[in-house]
């Protein structure tokens, strides 16, 4: 399997697997949530948009609040 710009996958695949049923499964939904996500900034990345603009075209989209974004990411009116 190709890691290659997928990281966090790579990472958690790298871990050991849970004996107990319920943390494998755990573990499972884990590796798919990190392998979508690394996903989701390689076609950001490709498209030249950063880690800074990525939630802001959320706002100007109206996806997100402003108030939302703010207080999920510690960001003050002047940042």
């Amino acid at each position: 399997m190709c890691l290659v710009g997928r990281p966090l996958f790579a990472a958690y695949l790298d871990l050991p697997w849970p004996q107990e049923v319920h943390l494998r499964l755990w573990h499972v939904v884990t590796l798919l949530r990190q392998f979508r996500g690394d996903g989701h900034v390689a076609v950001l990345f490709s498209e030249g948009t950063d880690g800074c603009e990525a939630p802001l075209a959320l706002v100007a989209t109206g996806s997100v609040s402003r108030d939302t974004l703010q207080a999920h990411r510690g960001w003050t009116n002047e940042d």
